[in-house]
C-alpha cells in the first residue's frame, strides 16, 4: 500500500465544512431566513467563503506535499538476475536480495 503523505481531498472538504463554527452559522441562516430576515442572514457567506479559501489553501499544500513525497521516496539497492539494481522500495518483495552497504554520511576509518 502506498505511504499517502497528507490528507485525500475529501478529508480536506470534511475538515473545512464540517466545523462547529459553520454548523453554527448555518443554523443562524436558516432560521433568519425562514424568518424572512434574508438581508440579515447573508453574513452565511462569509462561513461559505471561509471554507472555500480553507479548501483551496489545504489542496495546494497537499499537491506539494505529495509532490515532495515523490521526489524523496526511499530507494534500495538489490541483486537481481547478478546485477545490482536500484528499485523503489515500494517493489521489493519477502524473497529479493538486498545489498548493504555504509549509507552516504559513513566514513570509512582511515588505513594505518
Amino acid at each position: 500500500m502506498p505511504f499517502a503523505a497528507s490528507r485525500t481531498v475529501w478529508q480536506i472538504i470534511r475538515a473545512n465544512v464540517l466545523t462547529l463554527f459553520n454548523g453554527i452559522v448555518a443554523c443562524s441562516f436558516l432560521l433568519l431566513f425562514v424568518l424572512d430576515q434574508w438581508r440579515d442572514a447573508l453574513f452565511g457567506l462569509s462561513a461559505v467563503g471561509n471554507s472555500v479559501i480553507g479548501i483551496v489553501q489545504e489542496y495546494r499544500a497537499k499537491r506539494s506535499l505529495d509532490q515532495l513525497a515523490v521526489l524523496h521516496a526511499a530507494r534500495s539497492r538489490v541483486l537481481r538476475d547478478g546485477v545490482r539494481q536500484e528499485i523503489p522500495a515500494a517493489g521489493l518483495f519477502p524473497t529479493i536480495l538486498l545489498c548493504w552497504a555504509p549509507g552516504p554520511g559513513h566514513r570509512r576509518p582511515a588505513a594505518r
